[in-house]
């Protein structure tokens, strides 16, 4: 095991704080895979009691989701929530392909999904988490329209991803 995963789960409960943040190149296993370190790592927050919000990359698209405990379980327990979002700099105009989307969307707890480039604008504060996933139309040349494509909010007393 990575030197790096025992300082995560180890400092899980080592602030008292309302929102725990985990920050990763990569989505930990994928949104649909069953993997060791995602398990260990989630189960290890959910044993704790700790909500995390996962922000992750690594895809061409943006994938809004809840952290499930198990995978491709719809009805496990919800760990936390996770924002996969897409590079704004990665070559793609457009808003990518439709199937791939209702793929996305077939599992219950992706909550959206998206194909455009972009990023995603947060806000924390005591009682829940403001997220904005803003779009650019086109990175192939300058000036590119920007717009708000989706609202999300995270009550900080109950679990899952709203869509606001």
């Amino acid at each position: 095991m990575a030197f790096s995963m025992i300082m995560l789960i180890d400092g899980i409960n080592a602030y008292d704080t309302t929102w725990n943040v985990a920050a990763v190149g990569q989505q930990l296993g994928g949104v649909n895979a069953n993997s060791p370190t995602r398990n260990r790592i989630y189960k290890a927050y959910y044993d704790r009691g700790v909500a995390p919000v996962i922000l992750a990359g690594d895809l061409h698209w943006t994938i809004v989701s809840d952290a499930l405990l198990a995978i491709p379980e719809a009805s496990s327990p919800i760990v936390g929530e996770q924002f996969i979002v897409t590079s704004v700099t990665s070559t793609g105009d457009g808003p990518g392909s439709q199937a791939t989307k209702n793929g996305w969307l077939k599992n219950p707890w992706v909550k959206y999904v998206d194909g455009y480039r972009g990023y995603i604008r947060s806000t924390f504060t005591p009682t829940g988490v403001y997220s904005t996933q803003r779009d650019v139309q086109f990175v192939t040349r300058p000036n590119a329209p920007v717009w708000d494509a989706q609202n999300f909010f995270i009550d900080a007393k109950k679990p899952g991803i709203q869509l606001a």
